[in-house]
């Protein structure tokens, strides 16, 4: 990787503005949700040219990214070259969550200008046996959700790390039956 401080500004958060559009008047219902996450972005996506030499990605979708510089063009190349832990454990799936889309998720809010930044903070959940909240079902399961993205401002996106799950709809599934019981005091009003 180049040392793009000492070829001028970082472009990142011009990048970071373009990835956003177009504003979306809501989300996209979950029976779309599929659909949606796997449709091209408006925008280019920014990566290093040290990192695009390093992935191999079919026509299709390297046409969808650009040779940049900054602070989000590396975090789009770590997240596309990090080499990956084999699957097969709890461990593995959160190295794999945080370096493919938590890492990228958290470099895309810092890169926006702070007018569009929400302030993402990622949480997951760490069985702590020392809080005073009730953390498990009557059948033994969590009723937290494996991750939560805060919010500035105090909002909360639940989140469902799968590795197990044969679709969407069981993993769906199982993120309703751990927030079925709201906890006010971990999930907020």
């Amino acid at each position: 990787m180049g040392n793009w401080h000492t070829r001028g500004a970082d472009p990142s958060q011009q990048y970071a503005e373009q990835l956003i559009q177009p504003a979306l008047d809501s989300p996209p219902p979950l029976d779309e949700l599929q659909k949606f996450m796997e449709e091209a972005p408006v925008a280019q996506i920014p990566i290093t040219v040290d990192f695009q030499n390093m992935v191999i990605l079919p026509p299709a979708i390297a046409q969808h990214f650009t040779a940049a510089r900054g602070e989000l063009a590396c975090a789009v190349g770590h997240s596309l070259a990090s080499p990956l832990p084999p699957e097969g454990s709890e461990l593995c799936t959160a190295l794999m969550e945080h370096a493919v889309v938590v890492s990228l998720l958290l470099a895309l809010d810092g890169a926006l200008p702070s007018r569009l930044r929400i302030g993402l903070k990622m949480e997951r959940d760490k069985q702590d046996t020392t809080s005073l909240m009730t953390i498990k079902s009557m059948g033994g399961t969590s009723l937290r959700p494996d991750g939560v993205l805060r919010t500035s401002s105090g909002r909360r996106l639940l989140v469902k790390w799968e590795d197990k799950a044969a679709s969407m709809e069981a993993a769906v599934e199982d993120l309703r039956k751990k927030t079925a019981a709201w906890t006010p005091l971990y999930y907020g009003e």
